[in-house]
């Protein structure tokens, strides 16, 4: 059983620090030169099948910039009751929407971001919100 809570937080670990590295636009390649280790450890850190050291736990958050903490947030907990979307697997954000956020990232302008939104809600069928929604939406 001890075995089984280790496994599972192996792989829920692994599995944010690919969605985090997929948000950055990094290829498995990159993340894994940048910490001076190989691509085929890089993958079995994402899949679960390796443990994460403290020490290049704590590079790959810095690498990701994101705080060492965010990559413990839900873990441990069964993945099936914490999916953030029921249209996508044990929680997994789809490929499809980290390429919309990564996409919209690179928008030269705030402009053109709001456009981009307005025109999101339109195809969503949802009213345009009060103009201190661009606050809150970023």
């Amino acid at each position: 059983m001890q075995g089984e809570i280790h496994d599972l937080i192996d792989a829920q670990i692994g599995r944010k620090v690919r969605e985090r590295r997929l948000l950055l636009g990094l290829s498995q390649r990159d993340l894994a030169s940048s910490l001076g280790i190989s691509a085929q450890q890089m993958a079995k850190y994402e899949n679960g099948t390796s443990s994460f050291s403290a020490g290049r736990l704590y590079q790959v958050a810095t690498r990701l910039n994101v705080p060492m903490a965010s990559l413990f947030a839900g873990v441990g907990s069964d993945p099936h009751e914490t999916a953030a979307d029921p249209s996508t697997s044990e929680g997994e954000v789809s490929h499809g929407l980290f390429e919309l956020v990564r996409t919209y990232s690179s928008l030269p302008d705030a402009d053109v971001q709001s456009a981009v939104r307005d025109l999101l809600r339109a195809l969503a069928g949802r009213e345009r919100a009060p103009e201190n929604d661009d606050i809150a939406d970023g």
